[in-house]
């Protein structure tokens, strides 16, 4: 039996190793709506920004939190009306946030006694409003909230928390909104921020931005309802987020469509392989996965957690399960013959 039951924990560890992942398939809700802080506007961007098994994310009515896979919220700093919040990653010992109407800030939260308690405002270097941000552990990558704004990389000062602007992109078309950094040394994101959350079948370009140059492609045009939000790269695939309204027969408020990659700057298809309508959500504002679990926010500050677990994960629970009753079975039978 104690075969059986070491060769259980060996699948399951297999089945849940991040480097094994296999496709995602369909959200199962866990929790929520979980509102952080006070239900008075959006929680916004997650960017996949993901620390220790920890979202951190952005509430515009509220500020910068931190929330953990079972929504329990971890940490949080309530820094409105002054600040606010819309997206928020980890560089050093700061949480660096920004806020609703541009700036960036942090709030330290390693080697102190008091994490969480205060923020400052952060000088940006070429003096923009930056809305969104992501993070590659080291130096922070965002954009504005203006139609036709590039996607920035910043070095950070760790002493001041200064941002220097290292590169810029030259050839996105339209308002990029979520950012997400992968560990392939790429940056996902598209143009999709308008035209109007009430339409149907709208388009944008969606891009792969080296985050060592800047230097884009253009991996082709999707379509999507309402505005499109959210992308981020999960494994050999590009899930994108629309934060449509509802309203036309047939069509759902907040879909999540995923697309097959072939490489890091190429889709299989602009036409995802699957959409899904995740429960319980409807207007889709931030999203970030992590393993088999995956965080998305919308309105009044609602954020949901969901299951995300891939096929070959499903096939090796089954196979550990035949396994340990096969081990249990035979402890069994072999009991009875020695009392036999």
């Amino acid at each position: 039996m104690a075969r059986g039951i070491a060769l259980l924990i060996a699948v399951l560890a297999w089945g849940a190793a991040p480097s094994m992942r296999a496709d995602l398939v369909s959200p199962s809700l866990l929790w929520g709506p979980t509102v952080v802080g006070t239900n008075a506007g959006s929680a916004y961007y997650l960017n996949d920004n993901v620390v220790a098994g920890d979202v951190l994310g952005g509430h515009i009515g509220y500020g910068p939190y931190e929330q953990a896979a079972n929504g329990t919220l971890v940490s949080s700093l309530a820094t409105a009306p002054v600040a606010s919040a819309k997206a928020a990653v980890r560089v050093g010992d700061y949480v660096y946030f920004t806020g609703d109407s541009g700036g960036v800030y942090r709030t330290q939260v390693g080697n102190t006694a008091t994490p969480w308690s205060t923020f400052t405002n952060c000088a940006v270097g070429n003096g923009l409003a930056l809305e969104t941000i992501t993070t590659d552990g080291t130096h922070i990558f965002g954009s504005t909230s203006a139609a036709n704004d590039q996607v920035h990389a910043y070095s950070v000062d760790p002493a001041t928390g200064a941002l220097t602007l290292l590169w810029s992109t030259s050839n996105i078309v339209g308002r990029v909104r979520g950012i997400d950094w992968d560990a392939s040394g790429y940056l996902y994101a598209a143009d999709g921020g308008g035209p109007a959350e009430n339409a149907t079948n709208n388009t944008a370009h969606i891009y792969a931005i080296d985050a060592a140059t800047g230097a884009t492609t253009d991996m082709g045009t999707i379509t999507f309802n309402g505005r499109q939000y959210q992308s981020i790269r999960e494994g050999n695939q590009l899930v994108v987020f629309d934060s449509y309204t509802g309203g036309a027969s047939g069509v759902p408020a907040g879909q999540m469509y995923v697309y097959n990659l072939t490489g890091d700057t190429a889709l299989a298809s602009t036409i995802p392989v699957s959409v899904w309508d995740p429960a319980g959500i409807d207007r889709i504002f931030g999203a970030a996965i992590d393993g088999n679990q995956m965080w998305l926010t919308s309105i009044n500050g609602q954020t949901f957690g969901y299951a995300v677990p891939e096929p070959a994960t499903i096939v090796l629970l089954c196979l550990g399960a035949v396994w340990l009753a096969m081990a249990l079975g035979r402890g069994r039978g072999g009991g009875r013959e020695l009392r036999g």
